[in-house]
C-alpha cells in the first residue's frame, strides 16, 4: 500500500498551492511578544482564513548531520471549514535549540499523527529512525504510518488498515520489544463521540517493517458500555453523550499494558477511563473510571524515568458552569495511573485581561505534546491566544520550556 511516486507530488504541489493561497494569512517563529507567556511561536495562521492548526506532536531525535547531533521536530495538521476539500497533510517543523524554528517538509494523506523514533537497526546509520502514525484523513479515514529516515526532510508511508479510524496525537509505548499505539474505530453512524470503539495496535519491533500491516496485531473494537457508568451519576445527573476518545497507551506499574483514554462525561468533568491489554486474548478490559484533572480533554501520559511517577499536562475543569474550559494548563502526576495529583501553579493561564467568560470563550492551551529533556520538560501547544474566534479554533502553534519540572513534585 506504499504510497506512489505521482501522489506524492500532487499532494506536494497542492501543499505549496495552499501556502501561497494563505501566505497572507501565514506567519512562523518568533517569541511571542505583548505578552508574560515565553511562548516560542512556530506558526501563526489568521483567524480570516477559517482555517485552524491542530495535532501538535514534538519530538527529539538523533541527527548526526547537526552540530548538535540532535534536532527537535514538530508538527500539526489543519482543520476548520477553510480547510474543507483540501488534502489532509501534516506539517514537519525543524529545530536545534526549540526556539528558532524552521518549515522542513509536508507529509501527504497524514492526520492526527503523533512522532516517535527508534534506533536505527543498520549500525552504520546514526541517525534515528522517525515515525509519524496516525490517520490518512479526519473523515472516513484509514490507519496511515510514515516513516524518515533522514531527520525528518523526507517521508515514505503506508496503509495499515482501511476505513474508518480516528485518534489524536497520542503517545506509543514500548515494553519488552513491543510497541503499542491506542486508537479508536469510528462506527457508523460515526457521531462524536458516542460512536467512537477503543483499540490496542502492537507490533514487535524485530518482526521487520512498521510500514507493513502484517507486522501490526488489532484489538477487536470495544465499545463504550453505559453499564461502566456508576449508577449515582445517571440517577442525579444523566451523561449528555457518554463516550471515549483519544486513547494513551501506557506500560502500568506492574508492566501491564493499558490504555488510558479522554471521557466525555458531562456533565461531569475531570475523568478518564483505564482499559487493560489482554494480549493472551487480544482485548481490552474494561478496568475503571478514574478522577483525571481535564481528562475531558486531550491529555498525553509518560513516565519519568528518573522518579518513576506518571505526568500529564492538562486542562483541568476547575468550576461546574465551563465544562469545556482550556484557558488554564497544569501539571498533574501519579504513582499508580489512579490516583493523580494537580500541581498547585499553573503552567498557563491567560493574561490577556479578558473578563472570566471572554477568557474561557477565546482562549485555549491544549491537545499539549510534551518530552522530558534532562531536567525540563519542552512542550508544543495548540494555542488558541490573542486573535482566536473560539477557544477552541487555534490560530497558533507554540512550543514552551518548563524548566526544572520535577521540583513540582518533590
Amino acid at each position: 500500500h506504499s504510497q506512489s511516486n505521482h501522489e506524492m507530488r500532487q499532494s506536494l504541489l497542492f501543499f505549496l498551492l495552499l501556502s501561497v493561497v494563505l501566505q497572507p494569512y501565514i506567519a512562523q517563529c518568533k517569541l511571542l511578544q505583548d505578552t508574560t507567556l515565553d511562548l516560542v511561536e512556530i506558526v501563526w495562521q489568521h483567524e480570516a482564513s477559517a482555517i485552524y492548526i491542530g495535532s501538535p506532536s514534538i519530538l527529539k531525535v538523533n541527527c548526526s548531520s547537526k552540530d548538535t547531533g540532535v534536532v527537535w521536530l514538530a508538527s500539526h495538521d489543519y482543520f476548520g471549514s477553510g480547510f474543507i476539500g483540501m488534502t489532509r497533510n501534516v506539517t514537519i517543523y525543524s529545530s536545534e535549540d526549540t526556539i528558532s524554528w524552521s518549515q522542513l517538509a509536508v507529509v501527504p494523506d497524514a492526520y492526527w499523527g503523533n512522532m516517535f523514533s527508534l534506533v536505527a537497526n543498520n549500525r552504520d546509520m546514526k541517525d534515528d529512525v522517525i515515525y509519524l502514525l496516525g490517520t490518512s484523513s479526519d473523515v472516513n479515514a484509514s490507519i496511515s504510518i510514515h516513516r524518515s529516515v533522514d531527520c525528518g526532510r523526507s517521508w515514505d508511508g503506508a496503509v495499515l488498515s482501511q476505513p474508518s479510524f480516528a485518534t489524536g496525537p497520542t503517545p506509543v509505548a514500548v515494553y519488552n520489544n513491543t510497541i503499542y499505539r491506542a486508537m479508536e474505530y469510528w462506527a457508523s453512524p460515526q457521531i462524536w463521540p458516542t460512536s467512537f470503539q477503543a483499540m490496542m495496535l502492537y507490533a514487535p519491533l524485530d518482526s521487520g517493517d512498521l510500514l507493513d500491516a502484517r507486522s501490526w496485531t488489532m484489538t477487536p473494537p470495544l465499545r463504550f458500555d453505559k453499564a461502566w457508568i456508576p449508577a449515582n451519576w445517571t440517577q442525579t445527573q444523566p451523561l449528555q453523550a457518554p463516550g471515549y476518545l483519544e486513547g494513551n497507551a501506557v506500560i502500568g506499574p506492574n508492566n501491564e499494558i493499558y490504555n488510558i483514554l479522554r471521557f466525555n462525561a458531562l456533565p461531569y468533568t475531570n475523568k478518564a477511563i483505564i482499559l487493560r491489554l489482554d494480549q493472551n486474548k487480544n482485548a481490552l478490559i474494561f478496568q475503571q473510571i478514574i478522577d483525571f484533572p481535564g481528562g475531558n480533554s486531550k491529555f498525553v501520559i509518560r513516565r519519568d524515568p528518573v522518579s518513576g511517577l506518571y505526568l500529564s499536562l492538562v486542562n483541568n475543569v476547575t468550576n461546574t458552569v465551563d465544562l469545556n474550559m482550556r484557558n488554564i494548563l497544569c501539571f498533574s502526576f501519579s504513582k499508580d495511573l489512579v490516583h493523580w495529583t494537580l500541581s498547585p501553579r499553573p503552567l498557563l493561564h491567560d493574561d490577556t485581561g479578558f473578563p472570566w467568560e471572554a477568557s474561557v470563550a477565546f482562549t485555549g492551551f491544549h491537545y499539549v505534546d510534551w518530552h522530558i529533556d534532562g531536567e525540563d520538560i519542552i512542550y508544543a501547544i495548540r494555542t488558541a491566544y490573542r486573535g482566536a474566534n473560539s477557544y477552541h479554533n487555534s490560530n497558533r502553534l507554540t512550543v514552551k520550556k518548563l524548566i526544572n519540572f520535577r521540583s513540582l513534585f518533590i
